[in-house]
């Protein structure tokens, strides 16, 4: 348990940070061996908090920072000065702000003072216009991730349907109808008809679209048609497909 005596000492050496921390920092050694006083946790510390001035209250929070920083406490998001401080915060807002102000540009534990990550500001209200900004950047991702995963989806579901058509159609006219027609065409044709086909999967195609599509030919696909294509051939392929599928991932 920590006594009132240490919590006294570091409000005292509290009460020498106001500016000049390298006055106050040899002072600092008599309190070196009490580590204890930054794992107390949020129950002693409402105790401690509930028994001492704000203004008091703001030098043990001073103390236990710097000396976190200095000896190399460990702390991290459990440290005793973010309960303190939110201690502090339930008392009296405003003079929080300030000691975040004081705080801030002086702790090297980015948990501190809010025990959440304080992305290196350096004031309050910039700490403030970061988190927004970050709160915004992860509500665009989520958007995002979602849109991406619904478009997935159902990119998932056509390649399906077309699998199972192509199955179906397999061994029919159609297919050897469409095949022919597949002739009349050069191979960079060909591939073209291939990337802009929602109707028909990959395996209804006869695997020389693939083995005749040479990297030179490739090479001169735009990307749009590229792109099209690898949405086509999303999956495991093996043999021509699988092939062509690694040397347009190459190109």
């Amino acid at each position: 348990m920590i006594d009132e005596i240490i919590i006294k000492k570091f409000i005292e050496v509290g009460k020498e940070l106001e500016d000049d921390l390298s006055r106050a920092i040899p002072i600092f050694h008599k309190l070196k061996n009490n580590s204890d006083v930054n794992t107390i946790g949020p129950t002693k510390c409402h105790i401690i908090a509930n028994d001492l001035t704000n203004t008091d209250l703001c030098y043990l929070i001073k103390s236990i920072v710097i000396a976190e920083s200095l000896f190399k406490w460990v702390g991290g998001s459990a440290s005793s000065s973010i309960w303190l401080f939110r201690e502090l915060q339930s008392k009296d807002y405003s003079i929080s702000i300030n000691l975040a102000n004081w705080i801030l540009p002086r702790t090297n534990n980015y948990y501190v003072p809010f025990g959440f990550n304080n992305h290196g500001a350096k004031t309050y209200y910039e700490y403030l216009e970061i988190s927004k900004k970050r709160s915004e950047q992860f509500s665009r991702s989520i958007e995002f991730k979602n849109k991406q995963e619904d478009i997935a989806s159902k990119e998932r579901e056509k390649r399906k349907q077309q699998q199972k058509l192509s199955a179906e159609l397999r061994k029919t006219n159609e297919r050897k109808n469409f095949v022919d027609m597949l002739k009349n065409h050069s191979v960079t044709e060909q591939i073209k008809i291939l990337a802009m086909d929602d109707k028909y999967s990959i395996g209804f195609y006869p695997t020389s679209v693939a083995t005749k599509s040479t990297d030179e030919i490739l090479k001169h696909l735009n990307q749009e048609i590229i792109l099209k294509l690898l949405v086509k051939l999303k999956g495991k392929h093996k043999g021509p497909w699988g092939s062509f599928k690694r040397r347009l991932i190459e190109i």
